[in-house]
């Protein structure tokens, strides 16, 4: 991950004489540039054969959102790369699984009509693209057929559920999306700020979508305590959610299976694979 942040950073220094770069952006070639906002947890790039599923937002001017798959069941963006020099291919060919991008460019070098099913017919000005690399499967796995369908089936669904109970309850997932989790403040705190290192307490309430309860440490009368930073203590995402806290701050998590219990589910078989889960997450103390 490091080594991938010095090669963008370093990619960025280069082209910086380039009078047309925009701010914080990149140039992918003439009048397309992008911007990668974070980094997913895939070692490859694109290349010809892999098989994309991604999210895609297109913002038109005044920065308007003028259209989104938003995840719907049928709608997420699935692409073949090809061996051939499109627009598609050098953007995806520039992200790895996981990672977020926006894409600068004239709507008119895509083809509107077809990725957005008709509803816009074409574009001439500036699109942003927004594109969400939620998986890529290189032709070696399809050959080997390492990817099982049922998986891959459940993960999709997994994030369509997520998206769908989002926009039912009105939660705007731009305003919530932190590092790759959904974060709501509760309550705000008056501590300090929480630090890797740190000896934390912490009290939560576990639950699913459908609001199940699956764990709650104050009806066990017994708050976790733990270092923040050290590995293989707590979920991924309350290492993300913490890290942002300040003593006494209560956030609302909903948390995609990436960053909670993932393709194996909880050790304890209270929650199954590729399940999103909800928490309430208190700070209580930081020693």
């Amino acid at each position: 991950m490091k080594t991938r942040l010095l090669i963008i950073l370093f990619s960025i220094v280069m082209v910086s004489c380039d009078s047309k770069l925009m701010d914080g952006f990149s140039k992918l070639e003439e009048d397309v540039y992008f911007k990668i906002h974070s980094l997913g947890d895939g070692n490859e790039k694109a290349k010809s054969g892999d098989k994309i599923y991604s999210q895609l937002d297109i913002y038109g001017s005044s920065r308007k959102l003028i259209y989104s798959n938003s995840l719907k069941s049928g709608a997420i963006h699935r692409f073949d790369v090809s061996a051939t020099k499109s627009i598609w291919n050098k953007m995806f060919s520039v992200m790895h699984e996981g990672d977020s991008a926006t894409f600068s460019l004239v709507g008119d070098k895509l083809n509107l009509d077809k990725l957005t099913q008709g509803k816009i017919k074409d574009y001439p000005g500036e699109i942003m693209l927004s594109i969400k690399l939620w998986k890529l499967i290189s032709e070696q796995e399809q050959n080997a057929n390492k990817m099982q369908v049922v998986e891959d089936d459940l993960e999709l669904q997994e994030l369509r559920d997520l998206n769908d109970y989002l926009e039912e309850n009105e939660l705007a997932s731009t305003r919530l999306l932190v590092d790759g989790i959904y974060f709501e403040k509760v309550r705000s705190g008056k501590g300090k700020r929480a630090q890797s290192g740190d000896a934390v307490w912490i009290n939560y309430k576990g639950y699913f979508l459908n609001g199940k309860e699956f764990d709650n440490t104050y009806k066990r009368g017994q708050m976790l305590d733990f270092q923040l930073g050290k590995s293989d203590q707590v979920i991924r995402g309350f290492e993300i959610a913490l890290s942002k806290m300040n003593e006494g701050d209560k956030v609302k998590l909903y948390l995609p299976s990436s960053f909670a219990f993932g393709e194996t589910g909880s050790s304890n078989g209270q929650v199954p694979a590729f399940t999103s889960v909800i928490y309430e997450l208190e700070l209580y103390q930081i020693n």
